[in-house]
């Protein structure tokens, strides 16, 4: 209605309507001819001239939306804190949810609230205003996934649990297995399974072990399909490579020397033997063989009364320092248990001689043929300190200290006489290198099969901090076994010499083995057993800057200098 002139009058917004822009303040005044009234702005321009005041929707009703711990957002429309605006939650990769809404929206009031609840009257309280709104703000809540990366471990395959009282049975953080290939013998230390980011560190082998592959640590961390893997911590493989299981090596020097002979009943006739091996301890659980001699020393640790159970099929003769202490036949083609009952024992070295037979004493009655028997001999033992019954373990067991009488000298077969000598340290052509050198390391030669029973080792130094990139050279032909536990090339880095990796099987020229990103010494070991031979290995070594890249495969002859 019309106002006397002089009448001051202002604008504003109503909730939820914010200020944009224009004005809010007017005044009754002349126009510009001076012949007429008009709404002029406080600061004296007629009304037209600038813009009245303009309101928008607020978009700075609600607090910058923080998600809680452990969530993301995977939604936001529309994309600011306005009256209405709705946020969609999500756990991060690595947990699930386990409470609170996962939809949030912004109220009036100023406060984000629960969609559950947001806006909806609860009808079920006649108490309640019909208008009213319930607000939850309590969000969406997520937990790790424990499991999110499955138990580091090998193939179920030849492993067993470790029983109890062996040695390395508990180590903290790590599941230990016993692992059997052929007559070698290592323990598979496992991680469990574990959240994402979670790190596990390796323990140090059990005494009388030593880590022959796997790596230190382990982080649980997220694949390539988006699912949980243990990969290396810190990386020292090429790639992203999924980290291996760490496995630790009996020492060489333990066990009991196993003696095959070709027919049972001669008293282990020395004409009818066929071939010897070191194994780790008296755990026979079949054979190929009917008769089969295990001689070597017993290590008492412990003074006292020990215990002696043999599980047997068949005939054997039990004897300690030159004394029969217990002989047993099974009956029928059922294996018995055989035991020695207390023998007092002092601390020191005894010579053991264990004799067997598959001569089970068989009745005429029994469908022979009819339930396989296996040609089983396994030796177990209590101690003065622990009443539980185990495998007599290797770390009390010595293969050898002379040559013993009535047997042979063995003699090994040479294959190659020109291959590296065991037991040194070789260093010639691989110390103080410097970045753009290249060298060739060669052992075994090509057409000839390296020799058994070896232990090669060489150091390479650097003259300063440098990546290492290692190739498959003219020739890579060296045993296969899983995860290369018997005849193998193992290259290490580091003054702690941490793995890199073992090496078996064939590679083609050119192919990546490994890397080391930043290091100045390097060793490299290869090791074989008494069961296959193949050439060796020729690989090429290239020290560039610690600064480039991972390497690729070569594709061209190399040129050494």
């Amino acid at each position: 209605e019309p106002q006397p002139l002089g009448t001051e009058a202002y604008l504003s917004c109503t909730s939820p309507l914010i200020e944009s822009y224009g004005q809010r303040s007017f005044v009754c005044g002349y126009d510009n001819e001076g012949t007429g009234a008009a709404w002029r702005s406080v600061g004296g321009s007629q009304v037209g001239v600038q813009p009245d005041l303009t309101c928008v929707v607020s978009r700075t009703v609600c607090p910058t939306f923080e998600p809680p711990n452990s969530t993301r957002i995977v939604g936001f429309e529309p994309p600011w804190p306005e009256l209405g605006a709705s946020v969609m939650l999500a756990c991060q990769t690595g947990y699930r949810a386990v409470a609170g809404a996962n939809q949030v929206e912004c109220m009036e009031d100023g406060l984000w609230c629960g969609v559950s609840n947001a806006g909806r009257s609860d009808t079920n309280d006649s108490s309640n205003d019909s208008n009213e709104t319930i607000c939850d703000d309590y969000f969406l809540e997520c937990e790790p996934i424990l499991d999110f990366c499955a138990p580091l471990t090998i193939p179920s395959a030849g492993v067993d649990p470790l029983p109890s009282g062996y040695p390395g049975a508990q180590v903290e953080g790590w599941i230990p297995r016993l692992e059997k290939h052929w007559d070698f013998e290592a323990l598979v230390f496992s991680a469990p399974a574990g959240a994402l980011g979670e790190v596990y560190t390796f323990s140090d082998c059990p005494a009388w072990y030593r880590k022959i592959h796997g790596v230190t640590s382990v982080i649980c961390t997220l694949g390539e399909n988006g699912t949980g893997v243990w990969a290396p911590w810190p990386a020292v493989s090429v790639g992203n490579a999924i980290a291996e299981a760490p496995a630790c090596e009996l020492d060489g020097r333990l066990g009991l020397r196993r003696y095959l002979f070709n027919r049972a009943g001669h008293k282990h006739d020395e004409s009818t033997e066929l071939g010897s091996a070191v194994v780790p301890n008296l755990n026979q659980n079949t054979s190929e063989f009917d008769s089969i001699a295990y001689l070597g020393f017993l290590r008492v640790e412990e003074a006292g009364n020990y215990t002696f159970t043999f599980h047997a099929c068949g005939h054997f003769l039990f004897s300690l320092e030159g004394t029969l202490r217990l002989e047993g036949r099974s009956r029928g083609s059922d294996c018995e248990v055989f035991e020695s009952g207390e023998l007092t024992l002092e601390v020191g070295y005894l010579e053991l001689l264990v004799q067997y037979d598959f001569d089970p004493i068989l009745y005429e009655e029994e469908p022979w043929g009819s339930t396989p028997t296996p040609r089983r001999l396994i030796m177990n033992w209590t101690t003065p300190s622990s009443n539980d019954s185990y495998v007599v373990p290797p770390e009390v067991l010595r293969h050898d200290f002379e040559h013993f009488v009535g047997f042979p000298k063995k003699l090994p077969l040479v294959n190659d006489p020109g291959q590296c000598v065991s037991d040194e340290d070789n260093t010639t052509g691989l110390q103080d290198l410097e970045i753009g050198d290249i060298v060739v390391l060669t052992d075994g030669t090509k057409g000839l099969l390296y020799n058994p029973g070896i232990s090669c080792s060489w150091t390479l130094t650097l003259a300063q901090f440098s990546r290492v990139n290692i190739f498959a050279g003219n020739y890579f032909e060296i045993a296969n076994s899983l995860d290369c536990v018997g005849d193998r090339l193992t290259i290490t880095t580091g003054g702690e010499e941490e793995p890199l990796g073992s090496f078996c099987g064939s590679y083609s020229y050119g192919q990546v083995l490994t890397t080391a990103p930043g290091t100045q010494r390097m060793t490299f070991d290869f090791v074989t057993d008494e069961n296959f031979e193949y050439e060796g290995f020729s690989i090429i070594i290239m020290v560039v800057s610690a600064t480039e890249d991972d390497p690729v495969d070569l594709t061209t002859t190399t040129t050494t200098r």
